[in-house]
């Protein structure tokens, strides 16, 4: 129960520290603009369990990585393991 709980409030956090209006394009490591197309879920797996939230998604036109905000501004980076 407390692990459920724990998840949810972490879900909700995230959802808040989202931009609710993101930036039209964003500089991706490879040096190319990207630039917004929409929101998508994105997953964190935690040392207790595996978070999922939405992010704005931003394809890189070079690349096809593409930046997030949640990793440049939080230091989180969808799917591998977070503390």
């Amino acid at each position: 129960m407390l692990l459920t709980q724990g998840r949810l409030l972490l879900e909700a956090w995230l959802s808040v520290l989202e931009d609710p209006d993101p930036p039209e394009s964003m500089l991706c490591a490879c040096g190319a603009q990207a630039r917004y197309q929409f929101r998508r879920e994105a997953a964190l797996l935690t040392v207790l369990c595996r978070v999922t939230y939405e992010r704005a998604y931003y394809p890189c036109p070079e690349c096809h990585g593409g930046p997030a905000l949640c990793i440049n501004n939080w230091g989180l980076q969808p799917g591998p393991t977070s503390a």
